[in-house]
């Protein structure tokens, strides 16, 4: 028995499937302007992968997604600043940027974390009930 309702379910779903979709696109925009191998792109890429996985654990329903994307957040802001410092404008890293700010202001406004977070122990609870039975 989940905690969350079907709508709350799909939108952390949507929200995850979307966010490692622009998330991926940053990353093969990177991986397609990139020049030469300077350490900002490492870092840069470092961050898009973070991002994709951030977003996964979203869809996935984690009770840790809403902290990972808190700090992917803060580390896609170094990235962008990053790049823009470096001369490199993209249009869908900003995007990217705007976007979590929004999932995390609904995330946290709509409070999904608290119910992630007793999703998470209502899965662990029903799965020892049925630890010794199977």
């Amino acid at each position: 028995m989940s905690t969350l309702t079907q709508s709350q379910q799909d939108t952390c779903l949507y929200f995850g499937i979307g966010g490692a979709m622009l998330s991926s696109t940053c990353l093969i925009q990177l991986l397609v302007l990139m020049a030469g191998f300077h350490f900002i792109h490492v870092f840069v890429m470092a961050v898009y992968i973070f991002a994709i996985i951030a977003y996964v654990l979203l869809a996935r329903l984690r009770s840790s997604a809403p902290l990972v994307l808190t700090i992917e957040l803060g580390l896609s802001l170094v990235a962008l600043l990053s790049l823009l410092i470096s001369g490199l404008f993209s249009l869908v890293a900003s995007i990217l940027f705007m976007y979590n700010l929004v999932v995390i202001a609904i995330l946290y406004g709509g409070y999904y974390n608290k119910k992630l977070q007793a999703d998470a122990v209502v899965r662990r609870a029903e799965r020892d009930e049925w630890q010794g039975k199977i």
